[in-house]
């Protein structure tokens, strides 16, 4: 069930009644079997797959956790690093179908479950003396709650259990308010998403491949659709989160008013940006700083990155382009002041991102580099490309800009939740009566089934 079809609306809605009926004591093994039915959903492969890893884990930690020394720093340090390197290789193995045969598909929300589940335990290691195993129901949650797998972000074990620990009654508030987010994320995907990927596929195939000017408007396209795609399912995610009680935090703002590299990777991919801060850039940093130069350690932690996306070609290149637009902008800031040059680094990453993204537009990189293209502008045949683009996908836009203004103003992206109680129970209403027309006319049979690219990682 994708996030953004009828029948997961249906879903959710059937899973929050039961939640809200059934006694506090059972209401997270009850959460974990939602989430085992929605990962079912998909495949019941994937179910059993998420499910084996994730109780391997938990039983290593409870075994561990009766036979520990405390004190024997050595022990615990192996431990740790033997189970951390195991759940590596479980990760590449699924992720590049490793002894796993041809047939073999990645489970959707890998990288999530994964990253979610080692930074857990590396937190865990961290705590030495005071490691402490959570509930197995709790554990089992963390990596598998079904609102965060597919479009995160990634959890932190702590402020997770944390919610869980306070789960409390049915909130009105909580379900307006989660409502409105799901909404918004809904609509963003629905008017947007769909329209704009026909667009980009329309403009890509054959004027891409030889024209400059093209290429650089189906990257720049590329990535804003990579960003509704993206943000709209974290969007709905959240909104399903927070009408069970549980705030997630936003993984994406309005990338376009970055200013500079380091300011685009504070609004893209928020919490896979900070968990490789945490993770791995700052402990390199902190044990090899001294040896090995802080630019390298950035440039590899972005190849990670690009890895989290995928182990093709063009996700490496992916990585590899952020690292290096951000080695060079920082280095150069540090000697000169040049006006503008933020702005004109992100472009860069605008603009190569949303090209990496389709591997077949590698071979189109070096029209990049062509100085032919300002004699080529008038081969360009404008009319034509922009005629593909309609009405509504304009309109969206420009209401999604206008909206995302008012977050940068605020500099909150759930701002229009502390608005009136009574104004937003009006625009949830809308939505549901909305969602009945629609079903009513048959407009939903035929839209948005496959999940977009991005969440096959």
């Amino acid at each position: 069930m994708n996030y953004s079809t009828i029948e997961f609306v249906f879903y959710f809605l059937l899973v929050l009644i039961i939640f809200t009926f059934i006694t506090r004591k059972i209401k997270i093994p009850f959460l974990m079997a939602a989430s085992s039915i929605w990962i079912f959903s998909w495949k019941m492969q994937w179910m059993f797959i998420y499910l084996a890893i994730s109780l391997f884990n938990y039983f290593a930690l409870y075994v561990f956790d009766k036979f520990k020394v405390i004190g024997q720093k050595k022990q615990y340090d192996y431990f740790f690093v033997l189970i951390l390197t195991i759940n590596t290789f479980i990760y590449i193995s699924l992720k590049s179908g490793l002894f796993l045969g041809e047939g073999f598909e990645t489970p959707y929300g890998l990288s999530f479950f994964m990253f979610i589940l080692v930074g857990y335990l590396v937190d865990l290691w961290r705590a030495q003396d005071k490691f402490q195993l959570e509930k197995m129901s709790h554990f089992l949650l963390l990596p598998s709650f079904f609102p965060a797998l597919m479009g995160g972000p990634i959890i932190r074990g702590k402020d997770f259990f944390t919610q869980l620990n306070k789960l409390s009654d049915f909130s009105l508030i909580n379900f307006i308010d989660g409502m409105m987010i799901f909404g918004y994320g809904f609509c963003k995907f629905y008017f947007i998403s769909k329209e704009l990927s026909s667009l980009v596929e329309y403009i890509t195939h054959p004027f891409a491949q030889n024209h400059f000017l093209v290429l650089v408007i189906v990257g720049f396209l590329g990535t804003v659709q990579a960003y509704i795609d993206f943000s709209s399912y974290c969007d709905m995610g959240r909104g399903v989160a927070k009408c069970l009680g549980i705030n997630l935090n936003a993984n994406f703002r309005a990338f376009y008013y970055a200013q500079n590299p380091n300011d685009f990777w504070q609004r893209w991919n928020i919490s896979l940006g900070t968990w490789i801060r945490d993770y791995i850039s700052f402990p390199l940093m902190l044990r090899w700083g001294r040896r090995i130069n802080q630019s390298l350690i950035l440039l590899f932690s972005f190849v990670l990155v690009g890895v989290w996306h995928g182990l093709e070609l063009n996700w490496l290149l992916f990585g590899l382009l952020n690292g290096a637009l951000i080695v060079l902008y920082n280095f150069i800031i540090k000697k000169w002041s040049v006006p503008y040059l933020g702005k004109f680094f992100v472009f860069f990453i605008f603009i190569g991102n949303g090209l990496l993204q389709k591997s077949n537009l590698i071979p189109s990189f070096n029209k990049l580099f062509e100085y032919s293209f300002l004699w080529k502008a008038d081969e360009v045949p404008w009319r034509l490309i922009f005629s593909h683009g309609s009405s509504q996908l304009v309109w969206s836009i420009f209401i999604l800009v206008v909206l995302e203004f008012f977050q940068e103003k605020h500099k909150d992206v759930d701002w229009f939740t502390k608005k009136n109680l009574v104004l937003k129970a009006f625009v949830v209403l809308s939505f549901f009566i909305w969602i009945l027309y629609g079903l009513n006319s048959h407009q939903f049979l035929n839209d948005v089934k496959l999940p977009p690219v991005y969440f096959r990682i």
